[in-house]
């Protein structure tokens, strides 16, 4: 979906403040992070560290569903869950992606 969009991605990302991001997504001065979320670390930690480094966007990608009902707890609690955080479950952010049909990959 990012890279279709014509983001540059890198994977585990170093963030200015030391810290590392699972994604970030670049193009045009926009940034993005991406967090993928199982519901067992802390998500808020993570979170406030993204919006130290100034993002643009940070997408939550909550792994199932029980995962996404804690992380949306977790974030809910700290007042994190708003622009310019997003939470959405993995299902939804890869339907997003743009598929290839068989005959466009060959």
């Amino acid at each position: 979906m990012l890279k279709a969009d014509g983001y540059e991605v890198t994977f585990e990302a170093r963030l200015e403040n030391g810290h590392y991001v699972d994604v970030v997504a670049e193009r045009s001065g926009d940034r993005i992070a991406v967090e993928v979320e199982t519901g067992k670390s802390d998500v808020v930690l993570n979170i406030r560290r993204c919006l130290e480094d100034s993002f643009d966007r940070i997408v939550v990608v909550a792994t199932s569903r029980e995962a996404h009902h804690v992380v949306e707890r977790k974030l809910r609690r700290a007042g994190q869950l708003a622009p310019p955080v997003e939470l959405v479950r993995a299902t939804d952010f890869v339907s997003r992606q743009p598929r290839q049909s068989v005959d466009e990959a060959a």
